[in-house]
């Protein structure tokens, strides 16, 4: 169950919790999309959603990714922003 669900699935629904996943926009070489975290994080929290029935929360696809400063593609949050 996740936020595709209508408000009455939710309603009705014996979900226990929620999960909120966090991914990032931020270089991964040549080869790998700039989302690859944020897709990974989104399979993850899929299945662990699934296992737990939680309802899933669509992920953030940006993060602190300090150490990713300056390189195009980069969406950088300050952690204090994040928190």
């Amino acid at each position: 169950m996740g936020f595709h669900s209508t408000y009455k699935d939710v309603e009705e629904s014996n979900v226990k919790g929620a999960i909120l996943p966090i991914g990032s926009l931020e270089q991964h070489g040549m080869n790998l999309p700039l989302d690859t975290d944020t897709i990974i994080a989104s399979q993850i929290a899929e299945e662990v959603a699934s296992r737990l029935n939680l309802f899933l929360l669509p992920t953030i696809p940006i993060s602190c990714s300090a150490e990713h400063r300056g390189v195009k593609g980069t969406v950088y949050l300050r952690p204090e922003t994040l928190t």
